[in-house]
């Protein structure tokens, strides 16, 4: 779950979510490194929940960056 959640911070991440999507890819990003944290000491139900929720925030994060440049178009 840790990896699924890392590959959608970090699609967010290549979509320019930091500027686009702030709130939710910030969010995504410090839940992503406490579900680490947690799976390092081995606390897996804390690790995936912490990821499930990370995951949930950079699919959003995904979301908003995408209708962003959509709506920007051609400059």
């Amino acid at each position: 779950m840790v990896g699924s959640a890392s590959s959608k911070v970090e699609e967010a991440r290549v979509l320019g979510a930091e500027q686009l999507a702030p709130y939710e890819y910030y969010y995504a990003r410090e839940h992503l490194e406490q579900a680490q944290f947690e799976a390092a000491e081995a606390s897996y139900s804390d690790a995936a929940h912490y990821a499930e929720t990370a995951e949930e925030y950079a699919t959003k994060a995904v979301e908003v960056a995408r209708a962003a440049r959509r709506n920007a178009g051609p400059q």
